[in-house]
């Protein structure tokens, strides 16, 4: 009776533990995510055929951590049977199966496994993005939309739901093309004149011109990059400051008028708002399981990423 009992106690501690671990994947055993050397290949290869460059090492580093953690979520939702229980992933694999074997006889749960053995869930591209889709919604299930973090996404995003600060502006163009060696003294030089000549008679030709009416932060930025059109919303109108670098040379900017910026009407925009606000609120719970997932699968680079060879 008294080993029954011990054995009762033994089988019910195990069966919690078991659980426990299904649901706090911290408490299981780690499993590495190893990225070897052809995988960081892959990853700057598709950066040089995007963007024309290599990526620098944050980018690099950043590629990789993206890729893990997608091989990571692959891993967990294996883990908790969402490669066979799911209706979409477990489909995909069987059509595999019965393309592959036209004459099989077997029953959907024996080419079902002989799927999982043949490590068809992690290498069918629909059934990674499936089983990554089901962690992710798993993971931003019970994310709520207060009113709160509808109006932190209105006033993070200004331009987008109401009317932005706006300045009107002209500008004179130093290039540095046209001043390989010297750009630095014809600034000095030019900031000199600007005290009393006329700025149409100064600077050098820009292909976006030198006369802009109201534009907003980000029309700028479009234009100039982020330093000029920083330097265009911070500037007092009436007087030039300068010179700001961009990537053609140097400008000299003066603000000729301002437009206030107009907050948003939260109940204009309430719906529109809020799948952004929504998304947003998701990825956050998202990446916070991610944080919490790397702890089971820590992630070993088995591949030189400058001067790192491990990413944590």
């Amino acid at each position: 009776m008294k080993r029954l009992l011990h054995f009762l106690l033994l089988g019910g501690l195990l069966l919690g533990l078991q659980r426990l671990t299904a649901d706090w994947p911290l408490l299981a055993a780690k499993k590495p995510i190893h990225i070897g050397s052809e995988q960081v290949a892959a990853v700057q290869a598709e950066w040089q055929g995007a963007l024309g460059r290599a990526p620098d090492a944050a980018q690099l580093q950043a590629s990789v951590r993206k890729l893990a953690d997608e091989e990571m979520l692959v891993q967990e939702a294996r883990r908790l049977g969402l490669n066979r229980s799911d209706p979409v992933a477990r489909a995909r694999l069987l059509q595999n199966l019965r393309f592959a074997y036209p004459e099989s006889l077997q029953d959907d749960e024996r080419l079902l496994e002989q799927a999982v053995a043949l490590r068809l869930d992690q290498r069918d591209f629909v059934v990674r993005r499936r089983l990554i889709q089901l962690m992710q919604q798993r993971f931003s299930v019970g994310a709520e939309l207060s009113d709160e973090a509808l109006r932190d996404t209105l006033a993070a995003n200004p331009e987008r739901y109401g009317s932005a600060r706006r300045v009107a502006f002209r500008q004179v163009f130093l290039s540095a093309d046209q001043h390989p060696h010297d750009l630095a003294a014809a600034a000095e030089a030019l900031q000199t004149r600007l005290k009393t000549a006329s700025d149409a008679d100064l600077g050098e030709p820009f292909l976006g011109g030198s006369q802009f009416g109201f534009s907003s932060a980000a029309e700028i930025r479009k234009i100039f990059g982020t330093a000029v059109a920083q330097a265009a919303m911070a500037a007092a109108p009436g007087r030039w400051v300068g010179p700001v670098r961009s990537a053609y040379g140097l400008h000299f900017i003066h603000v000729d008028a301002v437009q206030s910026a107009q907050a948003p009407d939260l109940e204009a925009v309430r719906q529109r708002a809020s799948y952004a606000a929504l998304e947003q609120l998701e990825q956050g719970h998202v990446e916070q399981a991610l944080i919490g997932l790397r702890h089971r699968y820590p992630l070993v680079v088995d591949a030189p990423l400058e001067a790192s060879g491990a990413m944590r």
